[in-house]
């Protein structure tokens, strides 16, 4: 009967320890993600009632995740941010236009998981770097728009789970470095308070993503 015991519970551990997908399991997964990051400047926003002020925004996006060693995983993606921003004019104390922004970013992630973690599984630590196409406009429709180029180098650390050997439950924090080059195509300085606020709001976000597992 002891044996009998010990038998189903080596094996109850066995399959448990064979179901959890890893480096030895599957290795590439598809993800839905999402940044939240509070907006620092230049963040009015035009309503019914005026101008307000909205303090979280978030980033959109899709990422293919594949673990490349025992510790290790790349990542590469797509990520897109739309807003819009009243202009108040103090002097007047009235609002006199509206910008709207879009950035569009081609991200590279690569996380580095404590050497007890099987990947997709555990803490990480990640490094990303992205090239950016910023888009002001004064419709929403982005007609003619100004545009800058860029980069945007980031740092941070989350953890992943792993649900039904299938569903990767992705969090964490990471800031990121906007650096918007060639400046001198903007043909005004009509657009340089939206311009600040995309430089700023990747100062700090918090990740969440979805994916799923397939091979």
């Amino acid at each position: 009967m002891k044996k009998l015991f010990l038998y189903l519970i080596l094996l109850f551990t066995s399959v448990n320890i064979y179901a959890q997908p890893g480096y030895l399991g599957k290795r590439l997964s598809l993800h839905l993600s999402g940044d939240f990051f509070p907006s620092f400047k230049n963040d009015g926003t035009l309503n019914t009632i005026g101008i307000t002020f909205r303090g979280i925004k978030s980033t959109g996006g899709m990422l293919a995740s594949y673990v490349s060693s025992e510790n290790n995983i790349i990542e590469l993606g797509f990520t897109q941010f739309k807003d819009w921003n009243a202009i108040y004019d103090y002097k007047i104390d009235d609002i006199t236009g509206i910008d709207y922004i879009k950035q569009n970013c081609l991200v590279f992630n690569y996380k580095m998981f404590h050497k007890k973690a099987i990947p997709p599984i555990g803490a990480y630590l990640k490094l990303s770097i992205g090239i950016t196409q910023n888009m002001f406009a004064k419709n929403i429709d982005f007609d003619n728009p100004e545009t800058l180029y860029g980069i945007k180098i980031g740092a941070g650390f989350g953890k992943q789970r792993v649900f039904f050997n299938r569903i990767v439950f992705d969090y964490g924090l990471t800031s990121y470095l906007n650096i918007l080059g060639i400046k001198q195509i903007i043909t005004s300085n009509s657009f340089d308070l939206p311009i600040e606020r995309v430089i700023s709001h990747d100062y700090l976000n918090i990740h969440i993503g979805i994916g799923y597992l397939l091979f």
